[in-house]
């Protein structure tokens, strides 16, 4: 996220906004630039503690999910033809 938003030069400080696994992606931006955040809005975030429930096949699935992010894809883009 730091990256994107430098990137895309738009200036803090800034108020992230998380849903669900957003939560713990804004919690985290948050913790590791404590400067750039002035608040933040948590709608029906996953608590960190959640992590420690997931079976091995959800957190296969939250790992895959991550790669393609970063690299700007989702399960719709990347299972199309082409």
């Amino acid at each position: 996220m730091h990256t994107l938003l430098t990137n895309a030069r738009t200036k803090g400080p800034y108020v992230l906004v998380g849903h669900s696994f957003g939560g713990l992606a804004v919690r985290l931006y948050a913790a590791q630039y404590p400067e750039e955040v002035v608040g933040m809005v948590l709608v029906d975030p996953t608590h960190p503690s959640q992590w420690l429930q997931m079976t091995e096949e959800q957190r296969k699935r939250l790992e895959t999910g991550a790669r393609l992010s970063r690299r700007g894809e989702t399960s719709q883009t990347s299972s199309r033809p082409g």
